[in-house]
């Protein structure tokens, strides 16, 4: 039953891609409920209009278009071709400052500076449009915004960072005990046996489902150490006590005369940002690009799905 309804296929990528945003809607729901009847706040899913916020977002959108027309010129035309043979290229380097437009602004407007982009940058570049890449897009601009939720639903916590620190982990084994089951379960790496690695210049090997599983689950198993060991670095090295509410660190200095003593509040959790985007990057590089692209790209070439 599994092996009949698991495949690489665009059905079934798209069937994927609307649990997940209906999984995050349900949990954007459940946080705007949880902060209206216990914490008796707004939680805002979609920022509030501003000038500036919209400014904000419009500049993320405009440099991400920008990167794909200057590397275009850069390389006289070379990569637009690459762009409409290979479009997975053109989606890797927009989906960037989509990462960034979903960390500032949240799941939402992530999504729609996705759809933005894409448009954007197949119709200025003269790429080719592809609902699959359009999809991922999408895809990546909610995960990133998943990642700035995690960062609010800790912010008001007396153990923020560790919460955060949780949570984190949490989304890493989510997310790469899935895509391990998912992309080990398609038909045809079951039949190939496992993967066939080209590199140029090296012989062709294969790498069986279960070594391919065994690099996943180290490389999530590192990216949690890495959360965890950054997380003691942080409360090993910073000075005094973290004022949980308001996200400043209580530093007491000693003055130039060396006789009075002042108390100075800086804004230090470098911790947060630092986790937030190792995780952003491990968890799309695992489900957006080693699942869902190669997908679509096996569509559109025709070669095996172990091949991509």
């Amino acid at each position: 039953m599994t092996e009949s309804f698991i495949r690489p296929s665009s059905s079934f990528a798209m069937v994927l891609f609307a649990i997940i945003v209906g999984l995050v809607l349900v949990l954007s729901l459940t946080k705007k409920l949880y902060y209206y009847l216990f914490r008796k706040k707004r939680y805002y899913t979609i920022p509030r209009f501003s000038v500036i916020g919209m400014t904000n977002i419009a500049m993320v959108i405009a440099i991400a278009v920008a990167i794909i027309l200057l590397i275009s010129a850069i390389t006289g035309g070379l990569a637009s071709i690459l762009f409409r043979v290979y479009p997975g290229t053109r989606v890797s380097i927009e989906t960037i400052l989509v990462k960034i437009s979903g960390l500032l602004f949240g799941p939402i407007i992530g999504m729609i500076s996705g759809i933005i982009i894409d448009l954007l940058a197949v119709t200025l570049s003269a790429g080719f449009f592809h609902y699959g890449y359009f999809v991922v897009a999408i895809l990546t601009g909610m995960l990133a915004g998943m990642i700035r939720s995690l960062l609010t639903t800790s912010k008001y916590s007396k153990y923020r960072n560790f919460s955060l620190s949780v949570y984190l982990s949490l989304l890493v084994i989510a997310s790469f005990l899935l895509t391990i089951f998912l992309i080990t379960s398609m038909p045809e790496i079951r039949i190939n046996g496992g993967f066939d690695l080209s590199i140029p210049g090296v012989s062709q090997t294969k790498i069986s489902s279960v070594v391919f599983t065994w690099i996943i689950l180290g490389f999530g198993i590192g990216i949690i150490a890495f959360i965890w060991i950054t997380f003691l670095i942080y409360k090993l090295t910073t000075p005094n006590n973290a004022y949980s509410l308001s996200g400043f660190v209580h530093k007491r200095q000693i003055h130039s005369n060396h006789k009075n003593i002042i108390t100075i509040d800086a804004k230090q959790n470098w911790y947060s940002s630092l986790s937030s985007l190792v995780v952003l990057a491990g968890v799309n590089a695992v489900l957006v690009n080693l699942f869902f692209l190669p997908i679509f790209d096996k569509e559109i070439t025709g070669q095996p799905y172990a091949f991509w």
